[in-house]
């Protein structure tokens, strides 16, 4: 455990006297405030949170976050008051010993006094780092043997009943469709899309792919319309409208909708995202260790057709989810990992890289991590894939 209760109270305390002295202070803009309190909060929220070594990496980002957020400019200097802390409380706690909190002090030297206890506590143990269970996600990857390999997912529940039928339906359909494409003038970007949620609902599994491969194929129905006849062209709309009922039948699908809703991306994050995962892909594609269906499962990420709010949001969450997928499986793959506990806790002393595929990671979840914490439940990457470097570092002896 790297905190203890009682310093995690003190921190909290620290963070929500800032907090106050800001709030309180005439000269700070309602605007610049209200950016600080909401950053403060995710600060707090982590100083709250559990003692494991993520959860105070996150913390720790969230703090550097603060002070190197131009709005922190017009704050800094403002003096809080922590009544007692003069006579050494935080001294009294297990903190390193002898460092004392000024009673009264400036919002910054108070957001320096508790990095300073928190990289002192990192220098001292390193020990456990926490890693997230799987979520939902397009993608899902696994090691076979020594490689890395794409993961399949089975269907969230049996394909019988009506959902069978409703498949059997679709998928006859299908097939007489794919004919009638491949006898007219269409693109052939509108075949292959077409083609590619045939297959997927015939192989029954991996319904979130199935998800995004229908959102693909609405886009390149949309952009052949000058090219096939209004009657097809109406006819595989209301394949994909029938799709999308059959998906709304599986929990994977309704709960990844419902997360890609809360999920605020912009389409300059979106860019970046693709950029990110491009580069993952042909960084990947050169190791010989990763089989070649997982970088193309990066690729076609990149592809998703994107004309409307709803749809963005879940382009952007099915890349933050991909790479997340990627990196715990690579990450725990790098490391010896306590499997007797529904956590999996990562000993940070015997990360010991089995492959060049870790360092590849987090190289790029840092390189990209400021969009990719654009999912909030995704705020694990960066502090992991820093303490991943930092290991490899110690462990070759940099």
């Amino acid at each position: 455990m790297v905190f203890s209760a009682p310093e995690r109270e003190v921190i909290v305390l620290v963070l929500n006297a800032a907090v106050t002295a800001i709030g309180d202070a005439p000269e700070v803009e309602p605007s610049v405030k209200f950016a600080l309190q909401r950053d403060f909060a995710e600060a707090i929220h982590y100083a709250g949170g559990s003692s494991d070594l993520l959860t105070v990496a996150s913390l720790n980002h969230a703090l550097d976050k603060i002070l190197q957020s131009p709005n922190f400019f017009y704050a800094k200097d403002i003096e809080i008051v922590l009544p007692g802390f003069g006579g050494g409380v935080v001294a009294t706690t297990s903190l390193p010993t002898g460092v004392v909190a000024p009673e009264r002090q400036t919002v910054r030297d108070a957001l320096l006094f508790v990095k300073m206890n928190i990289e002192e506590e990192f220098q001292v143990e390193e020990s456990t780092m926490t890693l997230p269970s799987e979520k939902v996600a397009p993608f899902h990857y696994s090691f076979d043997d020594d490689r890395l390999t794409v993961n399949h997912q089975p269907a969230g529940v049996a394909l019988e009943g009506t959902i069978a039928s409703a498949r059997a339906l679709l998928l006859e359909q299908g097939a007489r469709f794919i004919e009638d494409l491949r006898k007219s003038n269409s693109d052939r970007r509108l075949f292959e899309a077409f083609e590619a949620v045939h297959q997927k609902m015939s192989d029954g599994q991996d319904i979130v792919q199935l998800g995004l491969l229908n959102i693909t194929l609405e886009g390149a129905i949309r952009g052949a319309e000058a090219e096939i006849s209004e009657i097809l062209a109406e006819i595989l709309r209301s394949h994909t409208v029938g799709v999308r009922h059959y998906l709304a039948q599986f929990p994977e699908w309704v709960q990844f909708s419902d997360s890609a809703a809360e999920l605020e991306v912009t389409r300059e994050d979106l860019v970046r995202l693709t950029t990110g995962v491009i580069a993952l892909a042909e960084a990947l594609e050169k190791q010989a260790s990763v089989d070649e269906e997982v970088p193309r499962t990066l690729r076609s990420l990149a592809n998703l057709h994107i004309d409307s709010p709803v749809k963005l949001r879940r382009a952007g969450l099915a890349i933050v989810r991909t790479v997340e997928s990627l990196a715990l499986s690579v990450f725990r793959r790098a490391a010896s990992f306590a499997v007797s506990t529904l956590d999996r806790a990562l000993d940070g002393a015997s990360i010991i890289l089995a492959t060049a595929l870790a360092p590849i990671i987090a190289l790029a979840v840092l390189h990209y991590s400021a969009t990719f914490l654009a999912s909030t439940d995704a705020a694990w990457l960066k502090p992991a894939a820093e303490i991943i470097l930092r290991k490899e570092a110690e462990l070759l002896g940099k």
